[in-house]
């Protein structure tokens, strides 16, 4: 769930999978080198054990310009870099957006899930599970 408020954006984790979800954004965003922030939607704070994450608000993208950048080829290229076994986000129109112009990724969370649903390898699976134990909200200019 996403509340947004103002030039804000809250998302909430619902359950065990919102919350890793979560973590898993906020890492991602953490360790992303700058081409690759460019294409995300950035993590301003985290709560801990994955609560809510706070991102600015984006303005959404609609299906039918989704469908114009499948067909365009328009959505940013996300290269193999380890650790990162696969591009983080699906090309939903619910998972893209526009940040001041620019086309960022709003939910990058999809090799989190895949981990949940045992298609990813252990490693992704132990890295998530030692996140959610250390649980502490991380605040400041290095997110």
């Amino acid at each position: 769930m996403v509340l947004c408020i103002g030039p804000y954006a809250i998302k909430i984790g619902k359950g065990t999978r919102g919350r890793r979800c979560n973590l898993y954004e906020a890492a991602l965003w953490k360790r992303a080198n700058e081409a690759r922030r460019k294409m995300l939607c950035p993590v301003m704070a985290k709560m801990p054990f994955g609560v809510a994450l706070l991102m600015p608000r984006a303005e959404p993208l609609d299906e039918q310009e989704k469908n114009y950048l499948i067909n365009i080829n328009g959505f940013p290229d996300w290269d193999y870099v380890p650790p990162d076994e696969t591009a983080p986000f699906e090309f939903k129109a619910s998972d893209w957006g526009r940040l001041e112009g620019r086309l960022v990724a709003l939910g990058y969370s999809a090799p989190a899930l895949s981990a949940m649903n045992g298609s990813q390898g252990s490693k992704l699976a132990v890295s998530l599970a030692a996140v959610l134990a250390a649980g502490r909200a991380t605040l400041g200019a290095d997110y």
